[in-house]
């Protein structure tokens, strides 16, 4: 039974027909691109092709086509499509800017929208998210003809970090002709020998978006809040006689000897 001109909502003899049943549908999505569903009949049974734009529904590719034999030479053709129906603004994803805070390290930020702008995120860019953060990396990926996806991702801090301080404790070894150790364990008269003596390494790392201070290194400087120190030591004495010289080291006690 031939469709009834009733059911056509447009179309010819010579080009595919639409039908008003069941009725054409669009789907507007936030997240994604839209989709449609329409029905054609035409006498071709490869009347369509996947990719291939919907007639009269520029902003629409078919994304997969269901065709049925309905016999006299007639096929129907159920079109699945995708695209952009309509205008459309730039939108972020649900669910985005996802932000992951770290006590050690820099924060980080993944942030992806639906946008005709290819350049909405460009790697050097600063962003708005509160905090200091900078665009590390950004990846267009082409949807359909002039609207992209981009995933962008962003390195900073926005929240507030504590100093991280790792410690760690050697000895080094001190010698000489004429030493005395007044302490448990030491001796009182001077005499040739050597001396194990703390070396304490602390290692502070600050997130901030000032420059590092590298005037002063090397020099004498002392960590806020440093680690505790044998006061014995103090007690400990090197004696020079004759021709012999001491070695004297610049800096000396607390020094700040690197900044990275």
């Amino acid at each position: 039974m031939p469709t009834p001109a009733s059911a056509i909502l447009f179309g010819t003899f010579a080009s595919p027909r639409l039908l008003a049943a069941p009725a054409p549908t669009i789907i507007r999505r936030g997240d994604e691109l839209d989709a449609g569903s329409h029905t054609f009949v035409s006498s071709n049974e490869f009347e369509f092709n996947a990719r291939q734009q919907v007639p009269n529904y520029g902003g629409l590719l078919i994304d997969f086509i269901t065709t049925t034999d309905t016999g006299n030479g007639i096929y129907e053709h159920a079109l699945s499509s995708y695209g952009v129906a309509g205008p459309k603004a730039a939108r972020q994803l649900k669910g985005y800017p996802d932000v992951t805070a770290n006590l050690r390290d820099w924060d980080t930020i993944e942030d992806v929208w639906i946008t005709s702008n290819k350049a909405l995120f460009i790697p050097g860019q600063s962003g708005g998210y509160g905090g200091t953060t900078v665009c590390i990396s950004a990846n267009p990926k082409l949807l359909i003809a002039g609207w992209y996806r981009i995933t962008a991702r962003f390195m900073g801090y926005v929240s507030s970090k504590d100093a991280v301080r790792r410690i760690t404790c050697d000895s080094q070894e001190i010698s000489g002709n004429l030493i005395t150790v007044p302490i448990a364990g030491g001796w009182n008269t001077p005499l040739k020998g050597g001396v194990s003596l703390p070396e304490i390494v602390v290692e502070d790392t600050i997130f901030t978006d000032s420059p590092p201070p590298t005037q002063l290194v090397p020099g004498p400087n002392t960590p806020p809040n440093p680690p505790q120190i044998n006061g014995q030591i103090a007690g400990i004495s090197f004696t020079v006689t004759g021709e012999e010289q001491p070695t004297i080291h610049f800096p000396h006690f607390w020094s700040l000897m690197s900044v990275i």
